[in-house]
């Protein structure tokens, strides 16, 4: 460092200046192997627990990689990766007797590595029986929940092998199941582990007490973690139904019911789902599914150029800001006071609701209105003559009309009053109506009695109807 201070003095002797970075250079990571201390002993089938501590100035500590042999039995199989504080563990029951020396590669991102040994030994044991694990091998996996069958080959110089008792126990549960193996020397039994890896110990015993013992790394995969329909994603990559290869991250959404694309929605981008969350869809009637106003539940409002209540029309009964108009059925300019009608404008459903006021007293006939002057012979459909709707049905004619004494010449007579001859019908009645006329050429006589004018033309009007109003 003491010639930092020279470098730009060289720099520009050299015709000018460039900016130079001083660089950071990586290091070979730290290996301390903790236990066995150097040159320990073993008893052969001992399970030996291998600690080192590691680190690097660059790489995390559970980003190296770090690599386990013996000279002797060459790489380890299986392990667990460092802790984040470095710590590095490796268990084992299955190094040959014999001198090792035990090594640990570690090696950084940036490949530089670091090379760390122990020797030990490991003692030879008189008569112990001998065992080999079929089952796991390497690579071998179990599922959540599933039995698995743990399957060793077992030998022994004393014992008949069916006597020889084999025990698998994982470091993490326990023992796991107890079996004699049968004469060919195979033992087997099935368990079902936790989740995770577990380093499996089988050992088996002769009748002498010895015993000798093999280990195996085993993983068992959470079901949660296994593609089970084979799409690609396991339920912890969001599979929602790892049953339905249909059904995924990757899938696509149709109107089935199901959360087909498992984004925790049900038939979203589909007519089925209510889009605007206005408690209607397309296929529920909503007309248009990104306005939440606008729904069958929706009040429509007139002349807002909207459907908003998606019946079809965008003016409807009763829309916000209607008007009332009556039916007008006989087109005479009033309404019926009994037949409303609240709509944007006049017509309504039929055309026919065109009035603003309510005072026709009967809408089947155009001559029942208030401004009718007329009388009528015959009522106006309902039975009822009030055809100027004043609730009264006023008669054209309503008074009797008589003859006044005659003279001495037969047929000479007036008519003292004109009006009904016999009594005033009722409306739409027929009667006989007198009208005056004093000069009966053809004679008054009716049954030999002397009678105005009977057969003298309009002075004697029979049939007649009573008109009214």
């Amino acid at each position: 460092m003491r010639y930092l201070p020279t470098i730009p003095l060289l720099l520009a002797g050299c015709g000018g200046f460039s900016e130079q970075k001083l660089g950071i250079y990586n290091t070979a990571p730290n290996v301390s192997i903790v236990t066995p201390v150097d040159g320990a002993n073993f008893d052969e089938g001992t399970v030996i627990v291998f600690e080192a501590i590691i680190g690097d100035d660059f790489d995390s500590s559970e980003t190296l990689q770090a690599y386990w042999s013996s000279d002797v039995d060459g790489e380890f199989e299986g392990g667990t990766p460092p802790d984040p504080s470095g710590t590095l563990l490796y268990s084992t029951a299955n190094l040959s007797p014999g001198l090792h020396t035990i090594t640990l590669l570690v090696i950084d991102s940036q490949q530089e590595s670091t090379l760390e040994s122990i020797a030990i030994t490991i003692n030879e044991l008189p008569d112990e029986p001998e065992i080999e694990i079929v089952h796991p091998t390497n690579g071998e996996t179990g599922t959540e929940n599933e039995p698995y069958s743990f399957v060793s080959e077992v030998f022994d110089a004393i014992d008949d092998l069916n006597l020889l008792q084999v025990v698998v126990n994982s470091e993490t549960d326990g023992d796991i199941c107890t079996v004699n193996a049968d004469s060919a020397g195979i033992a087997s039994c099935d368990g079902t582990l936790t989740v995770g890896q577990h380093l499996l110990t089988f050992t088996v015993t002769n009748s002498t007490g010895y015993s000798s013992a093999a280990t195996a790394y085993f993983d068992v995969i959470a079901l949660v973690e296994i593609d089970n329909d084979g799409d690609g994603y396991t339920e912890n990559q969001g599979d929602c139904d790892d049953t339905d290869p249909t059904t995924s991250p990757s899938g696509t959404e149709v109107e089935n019911g199901i959360d087909d694309d498992c984004d925790g929605v049900i038939d979203n981008n589909t007519n089925a789902y209510d889009d605007d969350g206005d408690g209607y869809s397309e296929n529920d009637g909503d007309c248009d599914d990104a306005n939440a106003d606008i729904s069958p539940d929706a009040v429509e409002v007139c002349n807002d150029g909207i459907d908003n209540d998606c019946n079809g029309s965008q003016n409807a009964e009763n829309a916000e800001g209607c008007s009332i108009y009556y039916r007008d059925a006989d087109n005479d300019g009033f309404g019926d006071p009994n037949a409303p009608y609240c709509d944007c404008g006049p017509g309504g459903p039929d055309g026919t609701f065109n009035s603003s006021n309510t005072l026709d007293c009967f809408d089947g006939n155009a001559n029942a209105n208030p401004q009718q002057s007329g009388f009528f012979a015959t009522h106006r459909g309902d039975g009822s003559y009030d055809y100027n709707c004043d609730n009264t049905q006023e008669q054209l004619y309503p008074v009797s009309g008589e003859c006044d004494d005659w003279g001495s010449n037969i047929g000479d007579c007036t008519l003292g009053t004109a009006g009904w001859h016999g009594g005033v019908p009722a409306c739409g009645g027929v009667g006989n109506f007198l009208v005056d006329n004093d000069s009966c050429s053809a004679g008054c006589e009716f049954l030999g009695v002397p009678f105005c004018c009977v057969e003298a033309g309009p002075s004697y009007q029979s049939g007649t109807a009573q008109s009214c109003r």
